[in-house]
């Protein structure tokens, strides 16, 4: 069973690692509700719930479409499936899952590196 927050028994007190002269890595409010969150998803917010269901969804359209698809084509695709979701937050879930979709034009590359002599 999870423990609650405020009451993780593996964390020092701020005090405690200036006796001992260590760094303090996170504020200890933060890592009991990370270590809290870890162990039951249901407790994680409400939008990294969305986000997590949304990123299967959001792969499988752009693979079913050979991964041709923009963010404009997957937030109206993911609209016909009955997905209710802004098209920013479609085009941010593309970009983490590193999904380019289709580019206009061509790809025009401005840097050319030097060749080693």
């Amino acid at each position: 069973m999870p423990q609650p927050l405020g009451r993780c028994k593996d964390v020092f007190d701020p005090v405690t690692y200036l006796r001992l002269g260590k760094v303090m890595p996170m504020v200890p409010s933060a890592y009991c509700r990370h270590v809290v969150r870890r162990a039951d998803p249901a407790r994680l917010p409400a939008q990294a719930r969305r986000d997590a269901m949304l990123r299967g969804k959001t792969r499988c359209v752009q693979e079913g479409r050979f991964e041709v698809h923009g963010g404009r084509k997957v937030w109206r695709q993911l609209a016909c499936e009955g997905f209710q979701v802004a098209r920013c937050m479609v085009e941010r879930l593309m970009k983490t899952l590193d999904l380019p979709g289709m580019r206009r034009g061509s790809f025009i590359r401005t840097t050319v590196s030097g060749s080693p002599r």
